[in-house]
């Protein structure tokens, strides 16, 4: 699933390769994508007009069109975004596809339909009307470190709370407890103070180098649990075997000898 360093990569994607382009035509391929609009509703406002401005808060991505309004994408298990020059190159899976009056063209692909397509007029008010909390890289130590020792549920599923923490997902939250050495079953609430600054700073540090990683296309460092122990189920840092269980629904892998505490 895109997290933040992904969607990060596509919003510089987006401003690298479309921007202020008038639109020529829209065409909705699957409607299910859309989210509290019609598809003439999406043409209607994105049609001759170009786009202007991006902004990215955790996994959603904002781009304002001169006409004033935002479309909103999320990008739910497999989404993403291409830009091509000729139809032949058009992706198979294909959602929603903008032609520019350069005859260039982006695409939303997206395999599995999770995805999410729609317009708003404020970004604030679709992030208070989702309950999305800070996007994790604008927070200050002081702020987390609050927000995270008040609450009694395990740390990796504080981190993955988008109401709290706006962009972290399972895999990124698994990174980032694995390079700070912590269990990722311990309660938030029972780390200790240094144990808490730790993950911040590893969360920095994770993020900003999956971002590079993604907007470049490089493999992940080597001492990545993303760059092959999520695979191969061994520990890059002992060789150990990681262990897998659920974090509210979802399977977070860890290595039980790195991170025994």
């Amino acid at each position: 699933m895109p997290e933040l360093p992904e969607v990060e990569s596509f919003r510089r994607y987006l401003e690298d390769t479309s921007m202020n382009k008038s639109i020529i035509d829209v065409k909705v391929k699957r409607e299910k994508i859309l989210q509290d609009i019609s598809i003439d509703e999406l043409i209607d406002n994105l049609i001759c007009h170009r786009f202007v401005k991006t902004l990215r808060w955790g996994k959603q991505l904002f781009v304002q069109t001169d006409g004033g309004v935002w479309l909103t994408m999320h990008f739910g298990m497999t989404g993403s975004l291409f830009f091509f020059h000729q139809l032949s190159q058009e992706p198979k899976h294909c959602r929603l596809l903008i032609e520019f009056c350069d005859n260039d063209y982006l695409c939303f692909d997206d395999q599995r339909l999770f995805g999410r397509i729609g317009i708003v007029q404020d970004v604030d008010f679709f992030i208070k009307k989702h309950h999305l909390g800070p996007d994790v890289l604008t927070l200050k130590k002081e702020m987390f470190a609050c927000i995270v020792s008040n609450k009694k549920t395990p740390i990796k599923t504080v981190l993955m709370k988008q109401e709290l923490f706006a962009g972290i997902g399972n895999e990124y939250s698994d990174e980032i407890l694995f390079q700070a050495r912590i269990n990722p079953s311990i309660l938030a609430s029972s780390l200790s103070d240094e144990q808490i600054e730790k993950i911040f700073q590893k969360m920095s540090f994770v993020l900003a180098t999956a971002t590079e990683s993604r907007v470049k296309d490089h493999p992940f460092p080597k001492h990545f649990l993303l760059h092959s122990g999520r695979k191969s189920k061994i520990c890059p840092r002992c060789g150990s075997k990681l262990k897998c269980q659920k974090f509210s629904g979802r399977t977070g892998c860890f290595c039980p000898s790195c991170q025994e505490n």
